[in-house]
C-alpha cells in the first residue's frame, strides 16, 4: 500500500510540472485509494476508474482555473 502511494504522489507530481491534469488527477486517485478512500464511482472496472480519472481530471482543471478540454477560450 505504501508503495502505491509513493507512486500516486510522483505520478501527481509529474503531472504538475508537465501540466498535464490527467496524469496528476490519476495520482491524486491513487494516493486517495492507498490511504484506504476509494471514489464512488470507481467501483474496480476500468471503464468506471477511467471516469473518476476523468472526473477528477476536471476537478483539477477548475481548481487551477483551467479550461476543460475541448472549450475554446472567448
Amino acid at each position: 500500500m505504501a508503495a502505491k502511494g509513493l507512486t500516486g504522489r510522483f505520478r501527481e507530481w509529474v503531472g504538475w510540472l508537465t501540466a498535464d491534469r490527467k496524469e496528476e488527477a490519476r495520482g491524486r486517485l491513487e494516493r486517495a485509494e492507498a490511504a484506504g478512500l476509494k471514489p464512488d464511482d470507481a467501483k474496480g472496472d476500468d471503464r468506471s476508474v477511467s471516469e473518476a480519472v476523468d472526473q477528477a481530471e476536471l476537478g483539477m482543471r477548475d481548481e487551477y482555473g483551467d479550461l476543460a478540454p475541448g472549450v475554446k477560450d472567448t
